[in-house]
């Protein structure tokens, strides 16, 4: 005698392997986000620096001395602020760092010896993001 339909153990074992295999995709997606957005945090860092360190490069072009900075944030806008003259220029939307990753910036100035004669002065920036200690030559 032939039954129409499904059997109650066809229909768990059917959703069973369906559950096995929809949780294991999710996990590997998940996977494949962390990543992602690690890459996007990496791009926005060097973004962040960059911008940074185009204003500071103006800055030092019209004063040569060492400078102290900080971020202010403006509507999810960031804003570099110079401590000395309290002049402020946007540095730009991001998505993935605020104003509390970003914990020191600055210019600092250091003589160049030879001979025990002072020669000149290199500037360097210093950005501090999260763990991430970034130094650039800035003007030489």
């Amino acid at each position: 005698m032939k039954t129409k339909g499904f059997l109650l153990m066809d229909v768990i074992v059917s959703i069973f392997i369906f559950l096995v295999i929809i949780l294991n995709l999710l996990i590997i997606l998940n996977k494949n986000f962390e990543s992602v957005k690690k890459l996007v945090l990496n791009q926005e860092i060097l973004r962040i620096v960059n911008n940074i360190e185009n204003i500071m490069e103006r800055d030092l072009n019209e004063k040569r001395e060492e400078k102290s900075y900080c971020i202010i944030d403006h509507k999810n806008k960031l804003t570099l602020k110079n401590m000395k003259n309290n002049r402020e220029e946007e540095v730009g939307n991001f998505k993935y760092i605020s104003k509390d990753n970003i914990k020191n910036i600055k210019i600092i100035g250091k003589d160049v010896i030879l001979n025990n004669e002072s020669i000149g002065k290199i500037f360097f920036s210093v950005i501090e993001i999260d763990e991430q200690h970034i130094e650039n030559i800035i003007e030489e």
